[in-house]
């Protein structure tokens, strides 16, 4: 039975089957009995979904303390399943995060991951280079598996901090798919353009775990793949696992949900932001349920894809993580990211800071290292970060911020997160 294709009643009964049997296992489960308390009255199967609006939302956490208080208990519960416990920590949200799954829930899951990547368009004739550091990260072990339904060929290619070797090693094995992190693109951009050079095999790329933005699409087209190049992703947490896909018929920004796998939910949260919620109806391990991803969605209003499949569809807005306030109003951070590419330095030669001034006010800092510092213009800066906030300026005019002020980068502005990504702004208002 493929969900794709079913229709709404259809689903809607199925998936009062999944979450009403979720339902009557998390209620004993030692993590999650105590939110099942919320929902008040009789629950049954008729009525699971209506019920399951009672429990409030949960944001992302850290599980790590409950996962030891609580894992003499939790393995108990896996015994009779028969199948091995796997800790695995991931997240691109500063510190890893830690959950468990049984090792068949792992399983399960690459499944629909590689499903993802067989709609994005991985087939059995590519050379699938992939990048990543094999470690305790279950996202690493999901791709592999993942990539095992679309009979492809697995280049792991992994991290280096010599973009020259990567790319000798994609021309070498010739490779003509690339499954990356975005932001794994930039140093190999960098020597590109440094070299005048072009990875002109590349007929796919397919990303996941951040946003790929148009600015960084924009570069990537210049120095990367064949000239009908193709762009697609997966979406996935690592505590919600496979989430989306992509088919041919809908945007970069858009993906149709693992139904069979997730119920999706997009709620207003206390800032008026439409935040995705997500109840895994696979994992009995550790439940996930009603979880805040983290991402800002909302439904599209495509009514039927043309790829025929029924299932939902959601388009993503950024993360809750994107927005910082800077005098009381909203920052969109993507915009920093783009300084680098608007006056063509490199992004490790540059980075922002937030701080309060000895008059306490707030003041936004851009390190620039020295040797790029000629390249930077005042106002053209200004002006960028107005895309960010459109009352930037007036709130510097206003004083109700300080004027923006350009630093020289040192060492010790370069920071780096314990998931080991580069901090790009650190905020030191607190």
């Amino acid at each position: 039975m493929d969900f794709d294709y079913l229709s709404l009643d259809e689903k809607r009964s199925l998936h009062q089957k999944l979450l009403y049997r979720l339902f009557l296992h998390a209620k004993c489960h030692p993590l999650t009995k105590n939110r099942l308390e919320q929902i008040e009255g009789t629950v049954t199967e008729a009525n699971i979904l209506s019920k399951w609006q009672h429990i409030l939302p949960e944001d992302t956490s850290d599980h790590k303390p409950l996962l030891i208080e609580q894992f003499s208990k939790i393995a108990t519960l896996n015994r009779d399943r028969g199948s091995a416990i796997v800790i695995s920590s991931g997240g691109t949200q500063g510190a890893p995060l830690s959950t468990c799954l049984s090792f068949d829930e792992i399983i399960n899951n690459c499944y629909f991951q590689g499903k993802g990547y067989f709609t994005a368009g991985i087939q059995q004739n590519h050379t699938v280079a992939t990048f990543g550091i094999p470690s305790l990260l279950s996202s690493e072990f999901t791709v592999y598996h993942g990539l095992k339904h679309t009979a492809c060929l697995i280049l792991p290619i992994g991290i280096s901090d010599d973009p020259e070797k990567i790319v000798s090693l994609i021309e070498d094995f010739a490779a003509n798919v690339l499954l990356v992190m975005p932001s794994d693109l930039i140093p190999i951009i960098q020597y590109l353009d440094a070299s005048n050079k072009k990875l002109d095999r590349i007929k796919l790329i397919v990303t996941g775990g951040e946003k790929l933005r148009e600015d960084l699409v924009e570069r990537i087209t210049s120095r990367i793949g064949i000239e009908n190049l193709k762009l697609r992703s997966t979406f996935q947490t690592s505590d919600t696992g496979s989430i989306g896909f992509q088919c041919d018929s809908v945007k970069t920004d858009a993906y149709h949900i693992h139904e069979e796998l997730q119920l999706v939910e997009i709620i207003k949260d206390e800032d008026d932001d439409n935040c995705l919620v997500v109840t895994n109806l696979n994992r009995y391990l550790f439940p996930v349920i009603r979880l805040k991803t983290g991402d800002i969605a909302e439904w599209a209003d495509m009514k039927e894809c043309p790829c025929g499949r029924k299932s939902r569809i959601i388009k993503l807005k950024g993360r809750k993580s994107r927005y910082i306030k800077i005098g009381g109003e909203k920052f969109d951070q993507e915009v920093l990211h783009s300084i680098p590419f608007l006056f063509k330095i490199p992004i490790e030669a540059c980075a922002w800071r937030l701080r309060i001034t000895n008059g306490n006010q707030e003041e936004f800092v851009f390190k620039i290292h020295s040797d790029y510092r000629n390249k930077i213009n005042g106002d053209t800066l200004k002006n960028e970060l107005n895309k960010g906030n459109s009352k930037f300026s007036h709130q510097s005019t206003m004083k109700i911020i300080s004027e923006l002020k350009i630093e020289e980068l040192n060492s010790s502005d370069v920071v780096y997160s314990a998931s080991g990504k580069r901090k790009f702004l650190i905020d030191e208002r607190t």
